[in-house]
């Protein structure tokens, strides 16, 4: 996909969305998760992947930590919509603005614009 997309000129970079599960802002309820599931990892993927990029030469953002740690210091769902379940589903707004910045950063630093 890399390639295709710079034979045509273009700048390839991939983003890594967390699951509602690793972002959520119970801490509790994240370790109760990870231990039903046998996740030893929660970063596992994102990890992977920025491996995968770095040996095909594209950049790779993973959003998992950043959003994991904004959930846990502002206490906040970054998915979910009032009153629906708990946390869970599509973005939210404030899961759409914080993705935004995180990419656009990236974005403009792989342009080497700031």
């Amino acid at each position: 996909m890399r390639e295709e997309v710079e034979e045509k000129g273009a700048k390839f970079g991939m983003a890594v969305i967390a699951s509602p599960l690793q972002v959520h802002p119970d801490e509790n309820k994240r370790k109760r998760k990870q231990e039903e599931f046998g996740v030893e990892d929660w970063f596992y993927v994102g990890n992977r992947l920025e491996k995968l990029g770095d040996r095909y030469r594209f950049p790779v953002w993973d959003l998992t930590e950043v959003f994991s740690s904004y959930s846990l210091e502002n206490q906040v769902c970054l998915y979910g919509f009032e009153p629906a379940a708990d946390c869970g589903g599509h973005w939210n707004a404030e899961g759409h603005r914080l993705a935004g910045e995180i990419i656009t950063k990236n974005i403009c630093i792989e342009l080497g614009r700031d």
